[in-house]
């Protein structure tokens, strides 16, 4: 033998456990052989990228979020790939904010919730300190819409992001 092994199918190897130990045997004969979901296409960091988007969501949702973090990556799915996709692929303009917040508001109709004690977030890596007038503008329209809390995800140094955001720009946007 030359220390390879011949590869055994699911199926084959279930049986086999199941003949051997009379716990496995009644699992499988109530619930049914183990459904194995087929390799990712995209390889074990595609598989991580779905692992990750699926924990935090539940199915349609993260199905959705999934699809589109893959359509921002031509071919093969990695850390590279996937780091040169341009920050502003996954940002959304008042427009389409504005639409969303609409489809929820028919949405809360529809339920009968009240649709203003619903908290509307967005996550921003906006430049807040290259024109901090534009900068505060931009988000006093996203509040307009109704956006009630901003997150601000930080560039470069962390610490002095949000020391520059708490000097330059936080007060300006407190009365918005």
């Amino acid at each position: 033998m030359n220390g390879t092994r011949a590869r055994t199918s699911l199926g084959t190897a279930i049986d086999l456990v199941a003949d051997r130990d009379l716990v496995v045997a009644h699992l499988v004969a109530q619930a049914g052989p183990i459904k194995h979901r087929p390799r990712d296409p995209d390889g074990h960091f595609g598989a991580l990228v779905r692992a990750i988007v699926f924990q935090q969501l539940a199915g349609p949702a993260a199905q959705a979020i999934h699809g589109r973090v893959r359509a921002l990556v031509a071919g093969e799915l990695t850390p590279a790939a996937l780091a040169d996709v341009s920050d502003e692929a996954g940002e959304v303009g008042l427009d389409e904010v504005e639409h969303k917040l609409d489809v929820l508001r028919r949405h809360c109709d529809d339920v009968g919730r009240d649709y203003d004690t619903i908290s509307k977030t967005m996550l921003t890596r906006t430049d807040a300190f290259s024109d901090p007038d534009a900068f505060v503008s931009c988000i006093a329209d996203y509040a307009k819409l109704g956006i009630d809390t901003a997150i601000f995800v930080p560039t470069g140094d962390p610490v002095a992001f949000t020391r520059q955001l708490g000097t330059d720009v936080t007060a300006r946007l407190r009365d918005l």
